[in-house]
């Protein structure tokens, strides 16, 4: 760890002193930086990002000795996250990764006079934020020291991004040791996974029959549309077990299947319960042979799903404290490893920078639930078929707050958060790369389940759900047996959309794709797979006081409890894993 850091502080030093002259952030995009980010060499977190703008200053600190700041806004179309570098002349640079809590109305900048090193610029004035003093004096130094993760600055203006250690499971202890350190520990993990998990959280239901339900009579006017079902249970009741979720409903008997309740306290979200099975025949004469035959525990194993007006919330996206990283996946084929690269974008680390794996603080009164976004580094990337042939085996990409730490790769399904706060599913396509620069957030995971097909004219099962190789879905050694899964779909319902989270108690793709087109989602894809903690989802009750509810109840193990306190898991407390959160809109 030593040589590496050694290694990137030399990286960066003689990055700084051959580049050509700083550019301004109110400079256009500079074609320098997209050779830079475009080409497939070595390189540091800093040349991935080709909308950079910096600035550097000769400065004198206070002890009268000179140096030099430099400061890079790494992505000014967003103007969330800076990089300082402050360096004393013959010691080594200190560097401070700062996020910008207010990038509406505040801008970091650089001034070279002694009492007004850093400055916040504003609407309204200049503000001076920290002067330039010996290091063991400057409180940027004093925040590095701090155990938070984020350490204010500057009377809560700035926000120091610090090192911390993300919360891990006992089983993700075991399976990371396994395939880091132990020959074939990849294979050992499959085993136990094939033993272990298949079908362990399947949940077989209890199935009342009542009064028949017509299609939306139980679904709120401002709520998504109900499943397609068959008529036979259009008289069938679910009781859903472990459900932590509470949801509004007089009706003893249970939820009608495949219609939609609102969850109680939480203004534009719902929740729905189907089996596979309950999918009417048309969906599964539409979709032809595009869906293999769901066995017995497929079509029966239950389904919870939670839909999300993208009116009333928007999505924010964090990194975990170790996933996903940025090194060459193991699973890739060895003839597509470029021994020359570190890692598929040419980096194998993302220091100087740093992720937190906990939602920022100045967001987080406005948070309500939060879910686990998609699969480590090991397992986003391809092995088969022709995406594994292409950009360098095409490993999953993400972006945060407009940082790319994994680019973008054509074909592969992608939940998008623009600067506006819109989010979408789609393919990313190179059609796209147009709009990078206006993406606030970006995650990759894998091919898409359900999407619009042009012959059929509607959305539809893509090519991959019957093919294990190619549709990289994970799984056994021969990549088809059932296990837990959680998706994501998009449903268009009159002048409203809806993000759908749906969570498959034990399943393949084929059932997901039959559910997904059941509730009309016009795309699907998946996040992630086999564990509770894969497929984590908790809402966050504001009420009365502060009460987490669980998509199901298992999934308490996942937060802390100190002092007979809960302490959610993403909000309360880092966690080594990536991660989506949801939040409120503000008001305009």
């Amino acid at each position: 760890m030593i040589k590496k850091a050694v290694l990137l502080t030399i990286q960066i030093a003689m990055f700084y002193a051959f580049m050509s002259p700083p550019v301004s952030a109110h400079n256009p995009v500079n074609k320098d930086q997209f050779t830079q980010y475009n080409e497939n060499k070595p390189k540091t977190i800093i040349e991935l990002q080709p909308f950079r703008s910096e600035v550097s200053i000769d400065i004198q600190f206070a002890d009268g000795k000179f140096g030099k700041a430099t400061l890079i806004n790494l992505n000014p179309n967003l103007n969330v996250w800076y990089l300082l570098i402050v360096q004393k002349n013959g010691k080594k640079p200190e560097m401070y990764h700062l996020e910008n809590p207010f990038p509406e109305n505040n801008t970091l900048e650089l001034n070279s006079e002694l009492k007004a090193g850093l400055v916040i610029s504003t609407r309204e004035k200049n503000r001076p934020c920290e002067r330039w003093a010996p290091f063991s004096d400057n409180p940027p130094a004093k925040a590095k020291k701090s155990a938070a993760a984020f350490e204010p600055l500057c009377d809560n203006m700035i926000y120091l991004r610090n090192p911390t250690q993300g919360k891990k499971t006992a089983l993700e202890a075991t399976t990371d040791f396994l395939r880091r350190h132990v020959a074939g520990g990849e294979q050992i993990t499959t085993i136990v996974k094939d033993l272990l998990f298949k079908d362990r959280f399947v949940i077989d239901p209890e199935v009342v029959k009542g009064k028949p339900v017509t299609t939306n009579a139980a679904t709120p006017p401002n709520g998504p549309a109900a499943a397609d079902i068959e008529d036979e249970y259009k008289n069938t009741y679910l009781v859903p077990k472990d459900l932590g979720l509470p949801v509004e409903n007089n009706d003893k008997k249970g939820l009608a299947c495949g219609q939609w309740y609102p969850v109680k306290n939480h203004s534009g979200i719902f929740f729905s319960a189907i089996q596979p099975k309950m999918v009417s025949k048309k969906i599964v004469a539409i979709q032809k042979k595009k869906v293999k035959i769901l066995d017995s525990v497929e079509a029966s194993a239950l389904v919870y799903l939670v839909a999300i007006d993208q009116g009333l919330y928007e999505l924010g996206y964090a990194l975990g404290t170790e996933h996903p990283s940025v090194e060459w996946s193991k699973r890739i084929r060895p003839e597509m490893r470029n021994d020359t690269l570190p890692g598929p974008d040419g980096i194998d680390t993302i220091e100087p920078l740093v992720n937190t794996g906990i939602v920022p603080p100045n967001m987080a009164d406005r948070v309500v639930a939060t879910f686990t976004s998609g699969f480590k580094r090991y397992h986003g990337a391809f092995r088969n078929g022709k995406l594994a042939k292409q950009g360098n085996a095409s490993h999953y990409g993400f972006m945060s707050n407009g940082v790319i730490f994994s680019k973008l790769h054509p074909g592969l399904a992608t939940i998008v958060v623009y600067k506006d706060g819109k989010s979408v599913l789609k393919t990313w396509t190179k059609n796209d790369a147009k709009s990078l620069s206006t993406v606030r957030h970006a995650r990759q995971n894998g091919v898409p389940i359900i999407a619009y097909d042009q012959s059929e004219a509607r959305a539809m099962p893509t090519r991959f759900i019957r093919d294990v190789y190619e549709g990289n879905w994970s799984g056994s050694a021969e990549g088809h047996y059932r296990t837990l899964r959680a998706g994501l779909g998009e449903q268009k319902n009159k002048s409203r959309r809806f993000l759908i989270y749906a969570w498959f108690s034990s399943t393949t793709p084929s059932a997901m794709a039959r559910v997904f087109q059941a509730y009309d989602c016009n795309y699907a894809m998946q996040t992630d797979i086999n564990a509770l903690e894969h497929t984590y989802m908790a809402l966050y009750d504001r009420s009365d006081g502060f009460k987490i509810h669980h998509l199901n109840n298992g999934m308490n193990v996942l937060d802390k409890t100190v002092k007979k306190k809960t302490i959610p898991r993403f909000l309360g407390m880092p966690d080594n894993r990536d991660f989506f959160y949801l939040m409120e809109k503000k008001k305009k």
